[in-house]
């Protein structure tokens, strides 16, 4: 559980500390921050920003030479913001993998819905970082699918048909175990996602996900030539969501595109049980989108689950049994 958070000279804040509880509803006005507080808890949960156009400049208060954040968990998490980054775990310098796994948070952002709806590549980022949290082997298979995805676009732009064969047998190896990885998730979130939906909504939804492939087959390899490009694996699947057979993206409301991504979210949170992972959700700017009667039942089902919650929201929302922070406060 994170117990604590102090920020210096990070994004608009010169100084904050606040306690936090089991269940926490951090409320204040535009501008207040709530965003950063958020970005802060990401930052040390993905070791990247909200953004990939923030440079490290930009999370330093105007004026200053760097700023700190430091978390307490049942660790204790420092990250130093100058030039670079450096970071610590209980006092001493940490490598990546081991800070990251000491703060295991879900997010739900803002801008969700409209990130995910904006492109294949964006649905491919956006399970690919579900399944990063909850298995860090498949970051690794990722990442060396990257690189000898790269190589082998080499050899199709340089026409070099024997190293494009070697380099095709390395990825088409790299992308089944990818694959059956992702069949796997896929498979637990959907059986989770029945079971969250029956308890917030009150009604049985039929939920699936498609995974749209781009299979190898034997003779792509002239098409590739001629593209100067590998056609075939993950990185050019997309997904599709289902919800009572309908895709999920011919939706007109957001509110509704926002709920079953929420609910997806709140799927994965009751999946990390089972791979021993007690996370935080953080839920940035809860009412966006949603009406009052959607609004109350999900707090009524957040109250009642054993993980710890941190909402963020312009208005205060008062429920029994969460730690009211007003952030207009510590400005």
């Amino acid at each position: 559980m994170i117990e604590k958070i102090k920020l210096q000279n990070f994004r608009c804040f010169k100084e904050l500390e606040i306690n936090l509880n089991k269940k926490n509803i951090i409320y204040g006005l535009n501008g207040s921050g709530k965003t950063s507080l958020v970005e802060s808890l990401y930052l040390c949960s993905n070791y990247r920003t909200l953004s990939p156009k923030t440079k490290n400049n930009d999370l330093i208060k105007f004026n200053s030479e760097n700023a700190e954040i430091f978390i307490n968990t049942k660790n204790k998490l420092r990250l130093s913001i100058s030039k670079n980054k450096k970071i610590y775990l209980d006092g001493f310098e940490s490598d990546v993998l081991s800070f990251v796994k000491s703060i295991k948070c879900v997010f739900f952002l803002s801008d969700e819905i409209f990130i995910f709806f904006s492109k294949p590549s964006s649905r491919r980022k956006y399970f690919d970082q579900l399944i990063f949290n909850l298995d860090s082997d498949y970051l690794l298979l990722v990442q060396k699918y990257i690189k000898i995805l790269r190589n082998r676009n080499i050899q199709c732009k340089k026409n070099k048909v024997l190293e494009l064969d070697i380099w095709t047998e390395y990825l088409k190896d790299i992308n089944n175990r990818i694959s059956e990885k992702k069949k796997i998730y896929v498979e637990n979130l959907t059986k989770e996602f029945k079971k969250v939906s029956n308890d917030l909504l009150g009604k049985k939804v039929e939920f699936s996900i498609e995974i749209d492939k781009k299979e190898y087959f034997p003779g792509i390899e002239n098409k590739e030539i001629e593209n100067g490009r590998t056609l075939f694996g993950h990185h050019l699947e997309d997904y599709s969501l289902y919800i009572d057979g309908v895709n999920l993206n011919s939706y007109s409301s957001n509110g509704q595109k926002k709920l079953f991504l929420f609910l997806i979210k709140l799927s994965h949170l009751s999946l990390s049980e089972f791979y021993s992972y007690n996370q935080a959700l953080i839920i940035d700017d809860l009412e966006s989108e949603l009406d009052n009667i959607t609004i109350n039942s999900i707090l009524d089902y957040l109250s009642k689950i054993n993980k710890q919650v941190i909402i963020t929201n312009i208005d205060k929302l008062n429920i029994s049994g969460f730690n009211i922070i007003n952030l207009n406060n510590y400005n």
